[in-house]
């Protein structure tokens, strides 16, 4: 009998692993907003590879990209502090990177290799001395319905 309740736990474990969520549904605090205007562009990278292409991306971004994958327009409602709910990929890493669009041409103005416009990134790293590593961005165990906060500098 003991036996047969050790199996029944693991084909229920291994059927929530493999039908479980393959998302998570996160409520993003953006703080720090200085001004009204533009909108934020988030994307969301789940390794190393992802997050270089999006910080390293200079080409106007779609304005049709919250398809649920890995980047989102964000509507500003001219708030300092800001709440959104996204849905992101099931992932041990997730790193979230945000820019406000203040001249709204779909793209993170920077002077030489340094934004100048509001930009954060998940874990609020120190932005002083360049692009954080994904590493120093990254969050692990992200679960569902967890709050993450970032400063816009």
């Amino acid at each position: 009998m003991r036996h047969i309740i050790q199996l029944m736990t693991i084909i229920i474990m291994s059927t929530l692993q493999l039908f479980g969520s393959a998302q998570n549904n996160l409520s993003i605090t953006l703080t720090h907003i200085q001004q009204s205007k533009g909108e934020f562009y988030m994307a969301i990278a789940t390794d190393e590879a992802t997050y270089r292409y999006h910080l390293n991306n200079r080409q106007p971004i779609s304005p049709n990209i919250s398809d649920g994958h890995d980047r989102f327009l964000l509507k500003n409602n001219g708030k300092e502090t800001q709440h959104f709910q996204i849905i992101t990929p099931s992932s041990p890493h997730i790193a979230i990177i945000v820019f406000q669009d203040l001249n709204e041409n779909r793209r993170l103005d920077r002077s030489f290799f340094w934004p100048i416009e509001p930009v954060g990134m998940s874990n609020n790293p120190d932005l002083l001395w360049g692009a954080p590593s994904f590493r120093d961005v990254m969050m692990s165990n992200v679960m569902s319905s967890q709050n993450v906060r970032i400063n816009l500098r």
